[in-house]
């Protein structure tokens, strides 16, 4: 995925951006080098926690890839393309897939979905 980065702010030991892609606005941890500001990164996303299925993960009836910011927590919408046996899902936003665990997943994929959490982050990938 392609990012811009916003703004850069260092907090104790990590480091965090704020960055803008063609699915939206919202704020990550920076896992690489410093980032320039304005710069362009190609780079993986991960959300670290687990999301349940019903609370903070739930179908959307509009298959739009999205990532933006609400009421403190960042919202990801995507289309779950698949999920294990162990509840792992593949999330694909726009090229970019984004493994993520969902507990107590009930549908069949593929199914459009909208995930809640609080942290992710951005891991550029050097392209």
């Amino acid at each position: 995925m392609k990012v811009t980065i916003e703004s850069v702010a260092q907090v104790a030991t990590e480091t965090f951006v704020s960055f803008s892609s063609e699915f939206g606005f919202a704020i990550a941890n920076w896992m690489g080098l410093l980032p320039q500001i304005g710069g362009v990164y190609d780079v993986e996303l991960e959300a670290e926690e687990s999301v349940t299925w019903g609370v903070t993960a739930n179908p959307v009836p509009i298959n739009i890839c999205s990532i933006g910011l609400v009421d403190g927590s960042i919202r990801l919408s995507g289309n779950i393309i698949s999920v294990d046996a162990e509840g792992v899902a593949g999330i694909e936003i726009g090229e970019s897939i984004i493994l993520i665990e969902i507990i107590g997943f009930s549908g069949n994929a593929p199914v459009f979905a909208e995930l809640k959490v609080e942290k992710i982050s951005l891991f550029p990938t050097g392209i």
